[in-house]
């Protein structure tokens, strides 16, 4: 799988990291030809996040994560999970 992550502005970096790890857990194993860009970020006014997905075939997904419930890398991993798992 050819996965590229842009960009991770989360400033704290265990939280960046635990982040990434989610929305790559999320998109799973996938076939070495599809490629996968990622953006994750964290804008400076505001403690949310906002993750980009760009996938195989046009596919499209963008969310933000708003609050400690939806911050969680398992919520995130879930969220990314549904939206990818039919690509």
């Amino acid at each position: 799988m050819a996965v590229s992550i842009f960009c991770n502005t989360i400033p704290a970096p265990d939280r960046g990291k635990a982040v990434q790890q989610a929305v790559l857990a999320g998109i799973g194993t996938r076939p070495e030809s599809e490629t996968w860009k990622i953006q994750i970020f964290e804008p400076q006014s505001s403690t949310e996040y906002v993750i980009k997905i760009e996938g195989p075939n046009d596919f499209k997904w963008d969310r933000t994560f708003v609050g400690p419930e939806e911050e969680a890398p398992e919520f995130i991993c879930n969220e990314v999970h549904s939206a990818t798992q039919s690509i």
